[in-house]
């Protein structure tokens, strides 16, 4: 699979995770709020803050969809440097909120967060390549430039 493929493949991956915590969170707040595993060990219940942060998954996801759609490199780029950006926020706070937990749920937690914080990382990674802007400047698809060149 080529590089475009994956980072396209990641983008709506990424997207989908938030367009499906985002529903659940806006449309349902009281079933996010109990059945999701951490939330309601910070009471209490607020329907709009948790309303809230549904709304903020799925804006993050119409931009990682937009960014699936047109590959432009900076949309890409920006839109998996704010994803990160959230993923390891979120993983600081809870890595150092685990009082409390059982170990088993404390484990799986962060494990499952870390992944979420590597996964646009590399992907990340794949479209800051050399050879991927090479690629995407074939299929033209703008490059990023440094100033400097």
């Amino acid at each position: 699979m080529r590089a475009r493929s994956w980072l396209r493949a990641g983008l709506i991956f990424l997207a989908a995770g938030d367009v499906l915590t985002g529903a659940w969170a806006y449309l349902l707040p009281h079933y996010f709020y109990n059945d999701v595993p951490t939330v309601a060990m910070s009471p209490p219940f607020s329907q709009h803050f948790v309303s809230d942060v549904g709304a903020f998954y799925l804006s993050q996801a119409v931009v990682l969809g937009l960014a699936a759609i047109a590959m432009e490199r900076r949309l890409v780029r920006a839109a998996l440097a704010g994803y990160l950006t959230f993923a390891l926020l979120h993983l600081v706070f809870h890595v150092t909120h685990l009082a409390g937990m059982p170990a088993h749920d404390a484990i799986g937690l962060t494990t499952a967060l870390v992944f979420d914080a590597a996964i646009p990382a590399a992907l990340l990674i794949i479209a800051g390549s050399r050879r991927t802007a090479r690629r995407s400047a074939r299929c033209g698809v703008p490059a990023i430039r440094s100033p400097d060149r």
